[in-house]
């Protein structure tokens, strides 16, 4: 106890080392004093930190709407108070001003800035480019501060874009909405329209029905045609050979005629001699018989040719009739061919003329058929009077008037026949010719009706698989039907959850612009960055003021003789014990008074505060006491590691690996743990009282160590005293 109270007059009778003690006991306040003031709160006093902004935007346009996102933007900057806005025209000045340290970041808006903003909706969207600049060498933080910010402000132009593209959209949604309602109308109309393609498309059907029903029969009459063509070309044929055997007896008939009109001749001179001279009547009467005689061959001739041209005439109506009846059927069923009803025109006219040629024939036929009859009864008195002309004058006389008169009137029939037989046999020319061009008319009409069969053929096939994809267009009409209907139905869905749209207005446009609200949740909160600085400044502070302490105060040299060990290492301790006690509460009352620094328990900041300076003066006074003024080396190694590896700046991961190993080993570290605790966490002081509790181990080691050192001091001090 003497020691002690020796050690503590010493340290009053001297006058410098009472001060030093004094200021030494203010070093952690006049250490958080200088350092906690010049960064107590930074980000408080951005509105003071130089930032200039060079905008050359040239606006554009999206739609109607006119974009000036840079006039914009500066116009916001404006009313902002982050920081010391400057707003510049010239870019190479304002980095020039930079370079020089004037301003702490330069932000160019370049002239396509709005440009590219527009160019969203077209097909090649350019990004806007925003620069910035900053000169970390002048000021790191403030580079970081700046970058920080500038990222916000991205943020914001990003959402003042994105709400013009908002309102463009939503302008677009809204004559979009239009458009579904004009559009659900056209599907309406559509629908009602497929509605009568599908009635249209049965009626469709059922007439390609019929259609198909009359190419089958129009497939049997070209099938009948053929038939009757070919029976046309046989009566033909048959025609040619009346036509031939007509000729002939025509001739036969041309040369009875000449041989009746030459004996009517002989007759009508014979009866004149007759008439003139009775006497010659003998003599005439054997010419009268020789000419009976061939007047009766030339009149059976004559019978022969006229029955020839009777059978002749009855095969030519019977053809003729066939052939009538055959073209008006070939004509009805041809009504569509133009070339062949023109070639059935032409032979129904020729047929048409020789039917006129016909009846002529028929009618000087029926004349010289009664002529015949007359010459013939004429010829038999004649031949019966020529016999009995011996036998009875009178009725020779009587004969030869009556032979007279036929020979008048077989003169006259010859004379018709003669005329007839010539119009028989220019008809008979004129229907040879006509017969000839109805063959080969026949002959075309066959080749024309087999290729109608053909085109029918195809025709009727083309008509069943049109039949067929009208089916299946009906379907697909249905399918159709069914798509527009229920296209219809959406469209109006559409247009109606489209009327919605038209609702929007500025607040509409923010939230699509930014639909979401970053809400942060902080757990413990800090109110200015000096208060997450604190703990490290108070714990650099109290081993800066321990290290000063070690340095200033005698450790090793007692103030009398000391009578042991444990009184010397007393007598130095308690001078620590009250400096570090004494700074720490003066210190703990500057930062709550001087600092107002808000605590979570300020008994408990004053008790972590004391503990913290006896660690850290105590391992001072430990490594001074063992080593001198080596020991104040080492213990500003020790500092040195402190505040690398304590995480009082950075997390400990964003270190190098040694200090990952220093962590855990030092003091410092729990001494900034615990601060923490106390100063912004306060929910759990069990994890207060473990840090307390490390140091308080770190502090019994050192003062067990401590007391080992005096005693060694002590037994070199009695082995070589005054040493």
């Amino acid at each position: 106890m003497k020691m002690l109270l020796q050690e503590w007059k010493t340290i009053f009778s001297q006058r410098m080392l009472a001060i030093t003690l004094i200021v030494l006991i203010c070093i952690p306040m006049l250490y958080n004093l200088f350092f906690l003031s010049s960064f107590w709160d930074p980000y408080g006093k951005l509105s003071q930190l130089p930032v200039t902004v060079v905008n050359n935007d040239q606006g554009a346009a999206i739609g109607d709407v006119s974009l000036q996102i840079g006039s914009n933007f500066v116009h916001q900057l404006k009313n902002e108070e982050s920081f010391n806005w400057q707003f510049a025209d010239n870019k190479e000045q304002a980095l020039q001003d930079l370079e020089d340290g004037k301003v702490f970041m330069v932000i160019d808006i370049p002239a396509d800035f709005s440009h590219n903003a527009a160019s969203l909706l077209s097909t090649q969207p350019q990004k806007m480019q925003l620069n910035y600049y900053t000169d970390p060498a002048n000021n790191f933080a403030a580079s970081q501060i700046t970058t920080s910010a500038v990222t916000k402000l991205e943020v914001q132009i990003a959402d003042a874009v994105r709400k013009e593209y908002s309102r463009t959209i939503f302008d677009n949604m809204k004559s979009l909405a239009e458009g579904y309602l004009k559009a659900s109308d056209g599907a309406a109309k559509l629908d009602e329209g497929t509605g009568k393609l599908s009635a249209g498309m049965k009626v469709l059907g059922d007439n390609l029905q019929k259609l198909d029903n009359g190419l089958l029969a129009f497939s049997k009459g070209v099938t009948a045609t053929n038939d009757g063509a070919v029976q046309l070309v046989q009566g033909l044929n048959t025609a040619s050979d009346s036509a031939a055997q007509l000729s002939a007896g025509t001739q036969q008939l041309a040369s009875g005629a000449q041989s009746a009109q030459q004996g009517t001749k002989a007759l009508e001179e014979g009866l004149g001699e007759l008439s003139a001279a009775g006497t010659k009547l003998a003599g005439g009467g054997g010419k009268v018989l020789s000419g009976a005689t061939q007047l009766q061959s030339g009149l059976t001739q004559s019978a022969k040719g006229l029955q020839d041209l009777s059978s002749g005439l009855t095969a030519y109506n019977d053809g003729y009739r066939k052939l009538n009846t055959l073209l008006k059927s070939v004509a009805a069923k041809a009504a569509g061919n133009v070339e062949l009803a023109g070639q059935l025109e032409a032979v129904t006219k020729q047929i048409d003329q020789l039917a006129a040629s016909g009846t002529k024939l028929e009618t000087s036929m029926s004349t010289l058929s009664g002529s015949q009859k007359q010459l013939a009864q004429g010829a038999d008195a004649l031949v019966s009077g020529s016999k009995d002309l011996s036998g009875s004058l009178s009725a020779y006389a009587q004969k030869v008037a009556e032979a007279s008169e036929g020979a008048k009137q077989l003169s006259a029939g010859s004379g018709t026949l003669l005329a007839g037989i010539q119009k028989v046999a220019s008809g008979n020319q004129q229907l040879s010719a006509g017969l000839l061009e109805l063959k080969s008319g026949g002959t075309e009409l066959g080749n024309a009706i087999g290729q109608l069969t053909q085109a029918g053929t195809a025709l009727q096939s083309g008509a069943g698989q049109l039949a067929n994809g009208v089916q299946q267009l009906q379907a697909g009409t249905g399918t159709l039907s069914t798509g527009i209907s229920d296209l219809h139905k959406g469209l109006s869905a559409g247009a109606a959850q489209s009327k919605e749209v038209s609702k929007a207005n500025e607040t509409t446009y923010e939230m699509f612009a930014a639909p979401t609200d970053l809400v942060a949740h902080v757990e413990h909160k800090v109110p200015k960055y000096g208060f997450g600085m604190a703990p490290y400044i108070i714990s650099i502070g109290f081993f800066a003021s321990s290290l000063m302490f070690s340095t200033a105060f005698s450790v090793r040299t007692p103030s009398m003789k000391p009578v042991s060990a444990y009184s010397w290492f007393f007598s130095k301790y308690s001078v620590a014990i009250a400096v570090a006690s004494l700074s720490a509460m003066v210190s703990a009352i500057v930062l709550l008074r001087g600092f107002e620094l808000e605590v979570q328990s300020i008994w408990r900041f004053i008790v972590f505060s004391i503990i913290v300076a006896l660690t850290f003066t105590t391992l001072l006074f430990l490594l001074t006491a063992a080593f001198g003024q080596r020991g104040q080396f080492l213990g500003f190694l020790v500092l040195l590691m402190q505040v690398a590896s304590s995480e009082g700046t950075f997390p400990l991961v964003l270190t190098p690996k040694v200090f990952h190993y220093l962590n855990p080993l030092l003091p410092m570290t729990y001494s900034i743990r615990g601060f923490r605790e106390v100063i912004s966490i306060g929910t759990n002081y069990g994890h207060l009282w473990a840090q307390a509790g490390i140091l308080a181990g770190y502090l019994a080691v050192f003062i067990g160590l401590l007391l080992l050192t005096f005693r060694h001091l002590y037994r070199k001090e009695r082995l070589n005293p005054g040493q």
